[in-house]
């Protein structure tokens, strides 16, 4: 596995950096934007914690299968001591969260023409300069990282997919804890959880039946990864299935629902005036999601401009009329030519005034399909995605293939490296 050197990152050197790339603006609005960076990094840094504390309980819980006594009363103290842990960071997201909103009620700098297209289109995006820049990362990074917030699975039709130890809290779901804003490159996904920059910007989700959440790893990066559905009073979106990772650099439209058997279930809807506020405060029942799936339409509209994945999804202006308010627009920037470390706090995005710093490194390896975790936790014979009906013979065999293809690229890509000894120890 090819592990890519460490980039440590600090509290100061985030602020230092912040206060450096900022542009000129009132005093008191820079001060608080750079005490709300610091904040959201301590926030951050304490989510990671717990997190990992999360993890540390399900191994030790796993260990404990059939014992009593007191190392069971221990693990049920550490349950209650990280039950309060999440419960102040509750309280805290949501004191950060009304100050951000503070923050961003200022009105976005976009023209007519810009307002008309955001949300849907790109916006004044930077000319085609050409490929992207060489990987600088692989799954090795995927692999290592994760695994301190979940655990790796060996699937027969989707290969090595990762399930975070959260999925136990059945309210659970992804691309819920966090929230939505308007960028250049159309709706980005900002996540509150430190696996967030990997699993909500590559790869593909699916549900699999009796076992549940999944995420398959994937190479190309996106604001985010999603169908999206809009009626009169509600928005929804669902994370696309990895059967569309056999399709890079594709286009998405309206069709995505029916072709990937994306149902009601894998949605998240709340009512278009909360949108953009953060998500898990406003989810609707998703007992309900059949009839919201039934009072919405799709409106997927994910493409690719000069190598750039844009996101688009409702329009930017409308959702903003209907939530009573201008929403948050970013130009992002993209920190692609960087080696990504281990770090999840380096690699957590960034608001820096009117800018949005996203760590999008190229995963694009060619041995991507030869690497595998270090530990894999068990092997799902059955993976089952929930569906409400079976995929066309064409996409399966499409992604079959694609598998197929990557796993013969990885092998060649080793054996020009000099096989796979030597490729373990580089």
């Amino acid at each position: 596995m090819k592990s890519l050197s460490l980039v440590p990152a600090t509290l100061l050197a985030v602020f230092l950096a912040s206060a450096c790339h900022k542009p000129a603006s009132d005093p008191a609005q820079k001060i608080a934007e750079l005490e709300q960076q610091v904040a959201a990094q301590q926030l951050a840094a304490e989510r990671d914690a717990v997190e990992r504390e999360r993890m540390q309980l399900e191994e030790t819980r796993s260990g404990l299968t059939s014992q009593q006594g007191d190392a069971a009363d221990q693990l049920r103290q550490r349950e209650a001591a990280l039950t309060a842990r999440e419960g102040k960071l509750t309280q805290l997201q949501s004191s950060l969260d009304d100050k951000q909103d503070q923050i961003d009620r200022r009105a976005p700098q976009l023209n007519e023409r810009e307002r008309d297209l955001a949300g849907s289109e790109g916006i004044d995006l930077p000319q085609d300069q050409g490929e992207p820049p060489a990987a600088v990362g692989d799954y090795g990074m995927f692999y290592d990282s994760l695994g301190a917030y979940g655990s790796w699975f060996e699937t027969p039709d989707y290969g090595y997919v990762w399930q975070p130890v959260v999925v136990r809290d059945a309210s659970w779901r992804p691309y819920l804890r966090g929230r939505w804003v308007c960028s250049d490159r159309g709706w980005t996904w900002l996540s509150d959880e430190p696996f967030g920059w990997a699993t909500y910007h590559y790869g593909r989700w699916a549900l699999i039946h009796g076992h549940g959440w999944v995420w398959a790893p994937g190479s190309e990066w996106a604001p985010a990864w999603v169908s999206w559905r809009y009626g009169a009073s509600h928005v929804g979106w669902a994370p696309l299935p990895p059967e569309t990772l056999a399709y890079r650099d594709h286009n998405w439209d309206s069709s995505v629902d029916v072709a990937f058997g994306i149902g009601a279930l894998w949605f998240n809807f709340v009512e278009t005036r909360h949108f953009g506020s953060p998500a898990n405060r406003y989810c609707l029942p998703t007992g309900q999601n059949n009839l919201f799936f039934q009072q919405t339409v799709n409106i997927t509209n994910i493409h690719v401009r000069d190598h750039q994945v844009i996101c688009g999804g409702p329009k930017y202006r409308e959702v903003s009329e209907r939530a009573g308010k201008p929403l948050p627009f970013y130009r992002i920037d993209m920190d692609r030519h960087g080696k990504p470390g281990r770090d999840a706090l380096a690699m957590q995005p960034q608001i820096q005034g009117e800018r949005l710093r996203m760590a999008a490194p190229n995963m694009n390896a060619a041995w991507n399909a030869g690497l595998k975790p270090n530990r894999v936790k068990a092997r799902l014979e059955a993976n089952a995605t929930e569906r409400p009906a079976a995929l066309s013979p064409e996409i399966t065999n499409r992604f079959r293939q694609s598998r197929q293809d990557n796993r013969g690229q990885a092998e060649q890509s080793i054996k020009d490296l000099g096989g796979r000894d030597n490729f373990n120890q580089l």
